[in-house]
């Protein structure tokens, strides 16, 4: 369990620090910030969904990802 939330962390902070080098992420976006909560949400929904299966996950995270997006992304100019 360790092992797969540390992966889940370094993978999408990974891929935060690429998207800052590559300009579509803001630069002081903070990665690992970012990462921990987003694997933190995935979880506390699982458990929402394993209790209540009409807790519809896709739009929950999409919602996240939107926030994150608007917050953090860079336009393309």
């Amino acid at each position: 369990m360790i092992r797969h939330v540390e992966l889940a962390w370094g993978m999408l902070e990974g891929d935060i620090v690429v998207g800052r080098r590559q300009g579509w992420a803001r630069e002081d976006a903070p990665a690992g910030h970012i990462a921990r909560t987003t694997v933190a949400l995935m979880d506390g929904l699982h458990v929402q969904w394993l209790l209540d299966p009409s807790i519809d996950m896709e739009a929950e995270m999409r919602f996240h990802v939107d926030g994150l997006k608007e917050r953090w992304g860079v336009v393309p100019t």
